[in-house]
């Protein structure tokens, strides 16, 4: 019965660690440039929206500026 939900790419949860280059220590695809941390993101962004329907909100919930030296 919910109306959507939204995905925490903050705060250190798992999402921020794919997207942060200071914790994504990764050797494949999801490291490099900005686009490439995030691509993991998008990917699972598709999958959601193809799950649920054009109708259903899917937000986010990202760090913009990390205030860790490094991130």
């Amino acid at each position: 019965g919910a109306d959507g939900v939204e995905l925490p790419i903050s705060s250190g949860h798992s999402l921020e660690c794919y997207v942060s280059s200071l914790f994504n220590l990764r050797d494949d695809e999801y490291n490099g440039s900005p686009e490439q941390r995030a691509e993991l993101v998008v990917r699972m962004l598709k999958e959601a929206r193809d799950l649920v329907g054009p109708d259903f909100l899917i937000g986010l919930q990202p760090t913009l500026d990390e205030t860790i030296i490094g991130g």
